[in-house]
């Protein structure tokens, strides 16, 4: 009975609940926050990182005491498109 829900595609109760979960385990991220902690946070959030401050960046080990609004200064990127980026991941990406 179970499988005919998750097959036909409607989400159950228990998607639904996972889902939310999700979407809030980052919804609680801050400007403040150290990138070191980000990563060990949110390690699906690597990709955002990445694509907004490079791989050279993040290969040195100051980059990870570094709060991310530091980082979006000494880098030049908007504090504000990254936090919607990394807060909007699981909403987007998570469950494909």
């Amino acid at each position: 009975m179970l499988t005919s829900k998750v097959n036909s595609g409607v989400p159950g109760r228990a998607t639904t609940i996972i889902r939310r979960a999700a979407a809030m385990a980052t919804s609680n991220l801050k400007e403040t926050d150290l990138i070191g902690k980000v990563l060990k946070r949110y390690p699906h959030g690597e990709r955002i990182l990445l694509r907004h401050f490079g791989d050279k960046f993040l290969e040195r080990e100051s980059a990870k005491v570094l709060s991310l609004s530091m980082a979006c200064i000494l880098r030049g990127i908007s504090l504000t498109a990254l936090l919607d980026d990394l807060q909007g991941f699981n909403r987007k990406e998570m469950f494909r």
